[in-house]
This record gives structure tokens, sequence and C-alpha cells, in this order.
């Protein structure tokens, strides 16, 4: 998970110097656009994705499921990056491949597989089906033509939402610790780890918050915060 934070920061920052809790950037020193859309897709009878169990199937909505989507434009080389994290299992190709296909027939090149990145929250809470992977799509009798579109429109109308939406803004970044909130899912087996010293607590509790904001005041337009746990929802039933 760490590894993919700095990732992300590097691809949208270049380079962060974290002094203190926030690293500021230069005032306004990029375009900065977000937006948010539904992907929570089929609400009745579809499989779920994250547990392999075919008796776990959707039967209505307690939460809608959304995609967050965030461009960046270096104002000094005019050069952009979308970021997105969606409340899913997983990206899978078929859906990246659906958003660029969608993106490009409307903005051309300006998104590729270089500077789009679709991320996950890792929900096993949600309808699956949207992959060409046979492996994932077993316990759900099959690939799901209608919560692939859900997933694909949701993701695209989010980043065409942002990219609408850049103003010159500026982004942070903070890390600092978060903890009750998470549990190890597996003590036992944890506890076996040599290094289990480093993580008295049985978690990684460090969290990493990625902020943007827009203009110079208080008004910030969203942020991402991947902790370092893995998120599945509300149990292998997944329902509350």
């Amino acid at each position: 998970m760490r590894t993919k934070v700095l990732t992300v920061v590097a691809a949208l920052v270049g380079a962060a110097l974290v002094s203190g809790p926030f690293a500021w950037a230069e005032p306004e020193p990029y375009l900065v656009g977000r937006g948010i859309s539904d992907v929570t897709g089929p609400a009745a009878e579809n499989g779920m994705m994250g547990y392999s169990k075919f008796d776990q199937k959707t039967t209505g909505i307690q939460q809608r499921l959304r995609s967050r989507a965030y461009v960046v434009v270096d104002r000094a080389t005019n050069k952009r990056v979308a970021y997105v994290n969606a409340d899913l299992a997983m990206i899978f190709r078929a859906v990246q491949e659906g958003v660029l296909t969608k993106l490009q027939a409307r903005y051309g090149s300006t998104y590729t597989r270089e500077n789009l990145l679709l991320s996950a929250t890792h929900t096993h809470s949600g309808p699956g089906g949207q992959s060409h992977n046979l492996a994932y799509n077993l316990s759900i009798l099959g690939m799901q033509p209608q919560a692939l579109a859900a997933v694909v429109d949701g993701i695209t109308e989010s980043v065409v939402e942002a990219h609408e939406d850049v103003r010159p803004g500026s982004i942070s970044l903070g890390i600092g610790e978060l903890t009750n909130a998470s549990v190890n899912r597996s003590r036992v087996a944890f506890d076996r780890n040599p290094d289990k010293g480093a993580f008295p607590a049985g978690i990684d509790p460090q969290m990493t918050v990625l902020k943007f904001r827009q203009g110079t005041g208080s008004s910030s337009p969203g942020g991402t915060c991947p902790p370092g746990s893995r998120r599945t929802g509300s149990g292998r039933s997944g329902r509350p």
C-alpha cells in the first residue's frame, strides 16, 4: 500500500518534501479538478465480488458506490494526470479499456494508459462481473454486462466532471497514524511473522492523505486517504 501511495504522489506532484504533518506545494502551481459519480450497478440478484461465494448476491442497496476522480494539470508543462478511486473490489483490464475508449472518444489523446490511474477501495460488498477474466467471474456465473457498463460509465462520468472542473489549485500530502479503526483478521497467523514487533497492535496504523485544494482560501474540494488496511466491507455475507 505504501508503495502504491508513493507512486501516486510521484505521478501527481513530481516529488514531495514532507516536513511536519503536511507539506504544501507552492501556491496554485496546478490546475485541480474533482468529480464524483455512481458505480453501484445491479441492485438485486447479481453475484458480489470478493469472497467467491455463490450465495453472496445483491439484495438491495444500503449505500451507493461512488467513483471519485481528480484531474491535476501541471501549469508549467501542461502535463496532466487523472486519478480515480472507486468503491470497487478491484480494477480490471476490461474496466480500464472501457473507460479509455469513452474518454478518448471525447478528448482524443488527452488521456492514455500513461496518465489515467484507476484504483479501488477493495470493498467486498459490491456487484461483480466486471472482468473478462474467467477466474474472477466463476462465483458470479459469468461476466455481467450491466455491472461492467455501470462501472465504466460511472468512472468515465467522474473523470469528465473533474476534467471540466479544473481551476487553479495545489496539492498537499499528510502522513499520520490512525488507530482504533481496523483489526487484524488473522492475529494468530500474523504473530508468526519475525518482524511482528514493528506493529505491536497487529496493524499498520500509518495513513497517508493526499489533498487537492482549489484556490488559496480554505476551500478543499477533495482528497484521498488510503490507510494501510484491507477494507472488505460487511463480512462474508456482504450485509450489515
